[in-house]
């Protein structure tokens, strides 16, 4: 695993619980998913995630609680956010420049929103957002409830 606690093979990432930082694993390959195996920890991914990263909410939560101090788990989270994507980068690129001094509080709850509805989710609802000149996360939830690709024009501030 590394320092990470991730398993990287041919360049897709996949997460595990951070007890497994630093510790040997095996990557068992099936058609569909990954197995990862430690001593202790059983593990299964989709074998090709649609961002190149897979990141279990479970792990991603264990990480977190890991983590030392307010900054370094908001950096945490922007970090796992902008794993999402290119739509996610351009996204959390326009929020900090819009909220230079309030940009902390929209990450922590889109990370919220990210382990509720996973990252090809995200993906579809930042790119909705960037199209629209969209900034905050008060502004990706309503999209979140709504179908897929389904977005009625309303009246959104930034």
């Amino acid at each position: 695993m590394g320092p990470t606690g991730w398993a990287t093979f041919q360049g897709i990432r996949y997460s595990m619980p951070a007890e497994t930082i630093g510790l040997s694993a095996t990557l068992f390959l099936y058609r569909d998913r990954v197995r990862i195996m430690t001593d202790r920890h059983d593990v299964s991914h989709p074998r090709n995630p649609h961002n190149g990263v897979s990141t279990l909410p479970k792990h991603a939560t264990s990480a977190l609680a890991a983590v030392s101090g307010r900054r370094a788990e908001l950096y945490y989270q922007r970090q796992r956010l902008l794993e999402v994507g290119p739509s996610a980068e351009a996204f959390l690129t326009e929020l900090v420049h819009a909220r230079p001094h309030t940009w902390a509080g929209d990450v922590r709850r889109l990370f919220e929103l990210l382990l509720e509805h996973g990252p090809e989710r995200m993906a579809g609802v930042f790119q909705q957002a960037v199209e629209r000149g969209w900034h905050g996360a008060e502004l990706i939830e309503p999209l979140l409830t709504r179908p897929w690709g389904v977005l009625e024009e309303r009246g959104a501030r930034t």
